[in-house]
């Protein structure tokens, strides 16, 4: 479940697709976030 690597602030309902997008992505753009446990 990718999406709970997503900011609390981000959109999923228009994003539908958040959940297919690869943890590469996630890490470009939130480098910080997923440093959390």
């Amino acid at each position: 479940m990718a999406v709970l690597l997503l900011p609390e602030g981000f959109d999923t309902s228009r994003w539908p697709r958040a959940k297919y997008i690869p943890l590469r992505a996630v890490e470009e753009r939130l480098p910080g976030e997923c440093d959390r446990p």
